[in-house]
């Protein structure tokens, strides 16, 4: 078994064919052949099948290639012989996840902590509670480039003709979709006449579409409204830059799509919606729409001459601050107790020393800090360090 320890993180990354892009690979300097050509759309950071490296410098860790449909399934670019997360855990749960994360979440990690390059997404929503067959997922972004979405539903909209406009797009979609593979239309054709057809019956109109800056939040862990990623290739060409937390729900059982932006697959396939569910569990109260009540721009915890912490998120399933630093740090901030801590090094390196342990975290690489670590070091080894915590 493994020791309790600090690690460094392996990092699970997801192409995304259609939506990804290089952010990824450029933020983490990957240079593996392997990886050419390849759009990426997310690096899991942390996930209860993570990989723990035995490497101490993050620019000798390896990474690996996942499947979001088989997350237990990776194949490995580089040397070394990591081990899973659930491995320590079984050493000893207590000392690995802490009290705290034990009583919320179980003997599993139950968060899950995504770099992401996104264009245009599905309309979505996530239910408050359980309901029917479906699951709350509480989920906030930390956008690390300007972007744009859409965000609540727009006030003194008419919502049986918001429910119609669906319903009449994915009529369309799905007669266009059975024309394809019967052969009577082409995809290309398939997809133009559905995109015209969405012109005149677009979604969009009913919803509220917002840009955000670099450095804004957004807490979506209430749930019940809808969001998505939208994407414009002339003001935002990389699309969406989001370091996302939320608790590890699949889509399956608590994503709930309305619209899917009129895309058809390459066999003529379209993915379900779930139209009627969206209008019957989405809040439609004012309050909960309005997109600038989910905006926060956090809170400064702590702020010397030396560090900075800015309180992001602070969640029932989580809690995320931002810790800047332009020389060591050790205090009540890098110490653990009942809650394992998650850091990103968002900007710049540092060196992360615990008791023996020192481990060097390059810009955009993770290290897990086991609950019973206790205190530690966090030291800048550029002029400027930015850390993003994750804890229980």
């Amino acid at each position: 078994m493994p020791t309790v320890q600090p690690y460094l993180i392996v990092p699970t990354l997801i192409e995304q064919p259609t939506w990804g892009g290089d952010y990824i690979a450029s933020l983490k300097r990957l240079k593996s052949p392997k990886l050419k050509g390849k759009k990426l759309g997310q690096s899991y950071e942390l996930y209860q099948h993570t990989l723990l490296s035995l490497e101490t410098n993050s620019t000798k860790v390896p990474v690996a290639l996942g499947n979001p449909a088989s997350p237990q399934k990776v194949s490995l670019l580089g040397s070394g012989k990591p081990f899973t997360i659930s491995n320590l855990i079984k050493t000893s749960p207590v000392k690995t996840l802490g009290a705290k994360a034990i009583k919320l979440h179980g003997n599993h990690v139950q968060i899950l902590i995504k770099l992401t390059q996104a264009a245009g997404n599905s309309y979505q929503l996530h239910v408050k509670k359980p309901v029917a067959s479906w699951q709350p997922k509480p989920e906030s972004w930390y956008y690390l480039e300007p972007g744009l979405i859409t965000l609540g539903v727009k006030p003194n909209i008419d919502w049986n003709q918001y429910q119609q406009v669906c319903l009449e797009v994915n009529q369309k979609a799905q007669d266009l979709s059975s024309q394809v593979q019967s052969k009577k239309l082409t995809i290309k054709e398939a997809r133009g006449q559905l995109q015209e057809f969405i012109k005149n019956h677009n979604p969009q109109n009913y919803v509220n579409t917002q840009e955000v800056a670099r450095h804004q939040a957004i807490d979506l862990s209430p749930c019940g409204i809808h969001h998505s990623w939208e994407e414009n290739a002339k003001t935002h060409p990389q699309g969406n830059i989001i370091y996302e937390v939320q608790k590890n729900v699949y889509d399956p059982v608590s994503t709930i799509r309305v619209f899917d932006r009129g895309k058809i697959v390459g066999d003529g396939t379209i993915r379900p919606l779930n139209i009627n569910d969206y209008f019957k569990y989405i809040d439609k109260s004012p309050e909960a729409n309005n997109p600038q009540g989910h905006f926060t721009a956090g809170k400064v915890v702590k702020k010397t001459s030396t560090y900075t912490v800015r309180q992001i998120f602070s969640t029932p399933n989580y809690q995320m601050q931002q810790i800047s630093l332009n020389k060591p740090v050790s205090n009540q901030h890098t110490t653990t107790s009942d809650s394992y801590h998650h850091l990103f090094a968002y900007q710049g390196s540092i060196r992360l020393k615990a008791a023996t342990i020192e481990l060097t975290l390059g810009t955009g690489y993770s290290a897990f800090v086991p609950a019973s670590t206790g205190a530690y070091i966090l030291t800048p080894l550029t002029k400027h360090a930015t850390v993003l915590k994750t804890f229980l």
